[in-house]
C-alpha cells in the first residue's frame, strides 16, 4: 500500500512539473515575437503596434506595412519580418504578402487552387497554391 501511495505522489509531481514547463514555454514563445514595429518617418521614429497591422507587402529589401488606413515603408526583408511576428496572428499567404488573420472577413475560391482573402477594409489578397496549407490555421484546423 505504501508503494502505491509513493507512486501516485511521484505521478502527481511529474504532472505538475509538465504543467509548469508548458506554461513557461508558452510565456517564452509569446515574448520572442515583436509587439510593435519601429518606423522611421521624416526624421522621426514612430511605433506601430503589431496587432494594428492589417497586412504587409514585400518591396525588395523593404516592406510596406498597411495599418489602419496608413502605409509605412520599413527597411526589412519580408522573411525576416515574418520570423519576428507571432504566427498565431500573422500568416504568410504568398511570396510577397503577410496578413493579420484577425482582419480576414471572407475567403473566395479562385481557379487553379488559389484563394482570395477579403479583409475587413475590402482589400483583396491572393493566397497562392504554395501557401494553401497555411489556410488551415486561418480556418482553425
Amino acid at each position: 500500500m505504501h508503494k502505491r501511495a509513493e507512486k501516485a505522489s511521484r505521478h502527481n509531481a511529474d504532472w505538475r512539473s509538465r504543467q509548469i514547463l508548458a506554461l513557461l514555454e508558452g510565456l517564452m514563445a509569446s515574448s520572442r515575437y515583436i509587439d510593435r514595429l519601429l518606423i522611421r518617418l521624416n526624421g522621426r521614429s514612430i511605433f506601430v503596434k503589431a496587432l494594428e497591422v492589417d497586412w504587409i507587402e514585400a518591396q525588395g529589401n523593404y516592406v510596406r506595412v498597411h495599418s489602419q488606413q496608413n502605409q509605412h515603408l520599413l527597411r526589412r526583408r519580408i522573411g525576416d519580418l515574418e520570423r519576428s511576428l507571432d504566427p498565431r496572428v500573422f500568416l504568410r499567404v504568398n511570396r510577397s504578402t503577410i496578413v493579420n488573420i484577425d482582419r480576414v472577413r471572407e475567403l473566395q475560391p479562385l481557379s487553379h487552387g488559389d484563394v482570395r482573402l477579403v479583409l475587413e477594409d475590402g482589400t483583396q489578397l491572393t493566397v497562392s497554391r504554395n501557401y494553401r496549407k497555411s489556410l488551415g490555421r486561418l480556418l482553425g484546423e
